[in-house]
């Protein structure tokens, strides 16, 4: 989910609710973790010009008042338009448009904005269109972007991407119906002659790839050529995979009719390159039999034996390399390709999964050095890392807990079913009621850790100690859930 789309959904939740209402309820609505929650409400507050969220210890949160800033309505909440949203939306009027000059007037018509606030987004504009080797100029009244036509796709990809979530665009005003449909209909083409599914991140690559090309078709007056020095020598790929080469042909076809307009050979090249950059396959079965390239074999073997080193961890290798080639394949091709993909889950997964991140993203360097292969991104590290903590989390031992209570054996059971509720990595091997002089001599041995709703600081106990209280609150579990990670990544 896009920053934006979690802001707006916590907007929305809070100003349809009455009074306050916990973090914990906000994030099971909309599908985010508590920490991610209060991150977005701090930046809320921090981007309006007095805080509008309350949050208080007990009670919860509570919106008091929509910003004060103009800005559309969306449902039944305005959204929270920043000066970074209004920067992108700006830039990529200008992107899908370039090289043609749109007025200022067009560029800002709908935004609230000083002469002084223009200059300024222009010139942060400009400054970010240099990543991909472009140039924003302006001529007294009119703006315009300038650059190489994959780089224009390429800047457009990265914008828009951030803008995706695992359900892809909706039809809205960017993107009408007819469009929206066309372009799902192209996909179920790719699905059914393939005989696979395109999963996420997949098919939101195809699916921004598609829309990118009908929008750059229709706002220019012809189409521009992709210069074919730009793009890969593709002759041994289109031999193995002339299937796709063929699906990619038909598909550009689809949309040279829709549109009635005529496009260059290099669109079927360049979706050809999409295509074998992604996870098509014929079903879990087969992609068993497929014998991938050495570079896949040595780069999924060297992911696999430098994690199992970092985390300490015994991977079974056979499962972890089956698993895992079927990423590195199309991801050594978007390398070489220069795809990018985007991770709508990245924050998310090194939030939850921070060791395993740090791992993954330190093997990728070393990868790109021992098999001089391009930067693997941010992104892509992330994709990776869910793999390897999927293994974990299937495989996972679990850690041996006592619970020691002040209450008897009633309270001792009580909070025993909630560790075990909650936490399934966990293994309850006993109960202690009360802090008995030999309570050390009971756990010796038996236990990884202690979880105790009395203080236990007078014994030299040699293994770690959580206290918490009796219900098991939020604040327990977040105790208990760091406590895991600490000693997960021993």
């Amino acid at each position: 989910m896009a920053k934006s789309d979690i802001n707006n959904a916590i907007i929305r939740f809070l100003s349809e609710s009455d009074g306050f209402v916990s973090a914990e309820a906000i994030a099971d609505k909309i599908g985010v973790s508590k920490k991610t929650v209060y991150r977005h409400i701090t930046e809320l507050n921090s981007a309006a010009d007095k805080p509008y969220i309350v949050t208080e210890p007990g009670k919860g949160i509570h919106l008091v008042a929509l910003p004060e800033s103009p800005a559309a309505v969306s449902g039944s909440v305005r959204d929270v338009v920043g000066p970074l949203e209004r920067r992108n939306h700006v830039m990529m009027q200008l992107l899908f448009s370039a090289p043609k000059r749109l007025t200022i007037d067009e560029l800002f018509k709908d935004e609230y904005v000083s002469e002084a606030t223009i200059d300024s987004d222009l010139n942060a504009i400009r400054t970010t269109v240099k990543a991909w080797q472009l140039k924003l100029e302006r001529h007294d009244n009119r703006v315009q972007i300038i650059g190489e036509e994959l780089d224009i796709r390429e800047a457009i990809n990265h914008l828009l991407q951030h803008d995706l979530d695992m359900t892809l665009l909706k039809p809205s005003k960017d993107l009408n119906a007819y469009d929206y449909q066309f372009i799902q209909q192209q996909i179920a083409i790719i699905e059914d002659v393939t005989n696979g599914k395109l999963n996420y991140p997949y098919n939101v690559n195809i699916f921004s790839h598609l829309y990118i090309l009908l929008k750059r078709a229709r706002e220019n007056s012809k189409v521009a050529d992709i210069s074919t020095t730009q793009l890969r020598d593709d002759s041994d790929k289109l031999k193995e995979n002339i299937h796709l080469y063929r699906l990619a042909g038909i598909v550009i076809g689809n949309i040279s009719r829709y549109l009635s307009k005529p496009l260059p050979d290099s669109e079927v090249v360049y979706l050809f390159q999409y295509l074998s950059s992604s996870r098509l396959g014929n079903g879990r079965q087969q992609e068993r039999l497929v014998k991938y390239p050495q570079l896949v074999t040595d780069v999924t073997a060297f992911f696999a034996e430098n994690m199992a080193s970092l985390l300490n961890t015994p991977f079974d290798e056979h499962v972890i390399v089956e698993d895992l080639s079927r990423h590195i394949a199309p991801m050594l091709n978007r390398l070489e390709n220069g795809i990018s993909v985007s991770n709508g889950l990245l924050s998310e997964i090194k939030e939850e999964y921070p060791v395993i991140y740090s791992s993954s993203h330190a093997v990728a360097e070393e990868a790109s050095n021992q098999f001089n292969l391009p930067t693997i991104s941010d992104n892509e590290v992330g994709f990776i890392t869910i793999y390897f903590a999927k293994y974990l989390e299937q495989h996972q031992h679990q850690l041996r807990t006592i619970i020691v209570c002040a209450s008897g054996i009633g309270t001792s059971e009580l909070l025993r079913v909630k560790v075990g509720k909650t936490f399934s990595n966990l293994q309850v091997v006993g109960t202690e009621a009360g802090a008995s002089k030999d309570l050390p001599t009971k756990v010796a041995g038996k236990a990884d850790f202690i979880i105790s709703t009395i203080d236990l600081s007078q014994f030299a106990l040699n293994i770690p100690v959580i206290n918490v209280t009796a219900l098991l609150n939020a604040i327990d579990k977040e105790r208990i859930k760091h406590e895991i990670a600490k000693l997960s990544a021993l």
